[in-house]
């Protein structure tokens, strides 16, 4: 199956970019200054208020087994951003905070919400940090591509080139190829992991059972521009079926947004007919496969301006 002619969306997940046929669904998960991202679309103004004061009212509501409620402090950053500041469990002590910040998007109504823990001892430290965060966050058309700096989230643009804890992770499902899933993986690391290749010993785990029938495809250094990386590719043959595992992997630079840890995955499923027999594989060869794994990875580049 040739895929010189399938129209190509490109998704901007954090500070990458990645090009994948446009039927392409992706699930993306993203963290932010060490707290989960979540985007909420269809949200009215007062639907955004409802949500906010239920919210502050179910942890005034809620008591603390030494006392108080559970909500600390509410701190309004800006006519649509808003801390609530609460203790992170009912029932331990009182030295870690839950940070959720609410940032509304009225013209687009859409809503974004993170969620962090922080040690009660770095309040102050804390609120100017999410003050901040909250006035980062900018909305993005989902189809589109800034040119600014910044972290891509769903539908939103986190305006920032500072260090900070930032991660993506991303699955991709075809429609054209539904027995195959591919992963992304992105995150900024303090340490960088020794070298895919001299981790694996070439078996991934996933076809470690099928060892006896393995071939491995490719096992190289694979670089993508300035990012440094290496592929393992392998296709294993049990009970006369084949199985595909391709994985690529840059294990970055300590401390940089530029230079995060990257992987992209491959992984095949069986697949059945119509009578539910097990059949091979989604590729009719390995050149196939290879060529439907080179046509992503080759893709994947840092967004010009990111950082």
């Amino acid at each position: 199956m040739s895929q010189d002619t399938t129209p190509k969306k490109t998704h901007c997940l954090g500070r990458y970019l990645v090009d994948l046929q446009a039927d392409t669904r992706v699930d993306a998960k993203f963290k932010y200054a060490s707290g989960d991202v979540e985007t909420k679309k269809n949200v009215s103004q007062s639907s955004f208020e409802s949500l906010v004061s239920k919210r502050e009212a179910q942890l005034k509501n809620t008591q603390h087994k030494l006392g108080g409620s559970m909500l600390d402090e509410r701190l309004n950053f800006g006519v649509d951003e808003v801390l609530l500041q609460s203790w992170s469990s009912s029932v331990g002590s009182k030295k870690i905070h839950l940070n959720e910040v609410f940032i509304y998007a009225p013209q687009q109504q859409t809503m974004f919400r993170q969620s962090a823990e922080s040690s009660a001892s770095a309040k102050s430290h804390t609120i100017e940090l999410f003050k901040r965060v909250a006035s980062s966050y900018q909305y993005r058309e989902p189809a589109s591509t800034p040119s600014q700096v910044g972290f891509c989230i769903d539908s939103g643009l986190i305006v920032s080139a500072l260090l900070s804890t930032e991660e993506v992770s991303a699955s991709f499902k075809f429609k054209s190829y539904p027995t195959v899933s591919v992963y992304f993986k992105s995150y900024v690391t303090g340490n960088p992991d020794a070298e895919l290749l001299s981790r694996t010993g070439g078996i991934p785990g996933a076809l470690a059972g099928a060892a006896a029938g393995m071939n491995t495809l490719r096992r190289a250094n694979r670089d993508l521009g300035a990012v440094k990386g290496q592929e393992l590719l392998v296709r294993a043959n049990a009970d006369g079926k084949r199985a595909y595992e391709f994985l690529w992997e840059s294990q970055g630079k300590s401390n940089s947004i530029e230079f995060p840890f990257l992987s992209l995955k491959l992984t095949t499923s069986a697949e059945t007919n119509e009578k539910g027999q097990i059949v091979d594989a989604p590729f009719k060869t390995d050149q196939e496969a290879l060529k439907f794994w080179d046509d992503i990875l080759q893709t994947l580049r840092l967004r010009p301006g990111a950082v």
